[in-house]
């Protein structure tokens, strides 16, 4: 859980040989090597803010002189706080979108630039500070993907691509309510329970963990032998009425991604700070950042 303001760094050390700090005021705005050296990319990928990673694919627009980056998440992905624990899917939520702007007390200087995956601003040319802040403050959440729900990941092509989109979601996603109304829905359909969180804990070697998508999060969620047995069976049935061929035997492999400790499930922090997690419950398992940049479950 962190707090995002879209900022990063708001001034630059002489040390860092980026600018001249004893450089005079000048009219016209004088040219910034370090501004031209680390231009905004029109696609982010691998970018994050204040230790969030922003989807990749995310668009910018430079706009007002250089002082301001607009961030344009790709189509159906939203950021969403714990404000919004109650908000109902299909209302309006936060746009996906906001800017960042750099300001400071000099008539030149004071442009946004992109290093090493984050925004940050110029100096001033007399030496004086250049501060970033975002359109609003915004408190602690992360990404959904608004028209993923919540479905079973079927092959690996599937699970790259929920990969690609790199997207951090709230370690809080499961308090949101149209989350867990999702997440009952397919508790009733595969448990016949809404919660089978203790049918689980006592009965373990009845289930195989698989790997799901929830609302852009890689998830493992737990699955009765009986239903990864049934559902295979019907799903090798159908490929084969429409012509697909498929093994006389069909193997739970070839219709979901196998998610268990067998298979190597884990939580892994590549960069930042401690915390990637696994949390549990509702019959799943899911892998929250805390205050690591870059989290991931590994399955499979």
């Amino acid at each position: 859980m962190k707090k995002i303001f879209l900022a990063l760094s708001t001034t630059l050390l002489c040390a860092t040989g980026f600018y001249a700090c004893n450089q005079p005021e000048q009219t016209p705005k004088p040219t910034s090597d370090l501004v031209q050296t680390h231009t905004v990319p029109a696609v982010l990928h691998g970018a994050t803010l204040d230790g969030v990673a922003i989807p990749d694919g995310t668009r910018t627009s430079v706009e007002d002189g250089g002082k301001t980056v607009r961030l344009l998440y790709p189509a159906g992905i939203q950021f969403v706080t714990s404000l919004q624990y109650r908000a109902d899917l299909a209302a309006k939520m936060i746009d996906g979108g906001a800017t960042y702007t750099c300001t400071g007390a000099c008539s030149s200087g004071c442009d946004v630039f992109y290093v090493q995956g984050s925004f940050a601003c110029s100096q001033c040319s007399n030496g004086s500070a250049c501060t970033g802040k975002a359109s609003r403050a915004i408190a602690t959440g992360g990404f959904i993907d608004v028209n993923a729900g919540i479905s079973f990941i079927r092959n690996k092509v599937q699970l790259k691509e929920l990969r690609t989109k790199n997207i951090q979601s709230p370690d809080d996603l499961f308090q949101f309510e149209y989350v867990k109304q999702a997440m009952r829905e397919l508790n009733i359909k595969v448990h016949g329970v809404a919660d089978p969180t203790k049918m689980i804990a006592q009965n373990p070697a009845k289930y195989r963990h698989v790997a799901i998508n929830a609302f852009g999060a890689l998830v493992d969620y737990a699955v009765p032998l009986k239903y990864l047995d049934s559902e295979t069976n019907r799903l090798s049935q159908r490929e084969t009425s429409i012509g697909v061929q498929s093994e006389t035997t069909a193997e739970p492999s070839q219709h979901f991604v196998r998610a268990d400790e067998e298979s190597g499930f884990s939580c892994n922090c590549s960069s930042g700070g401690s915390g990637c997690t696994a949390e549990s419950g509702l019959g799943y398992k899911k892998c929250n950042s805390g205050s690591c940049v870059s989290c991931s479950m590994t399955v499979g």
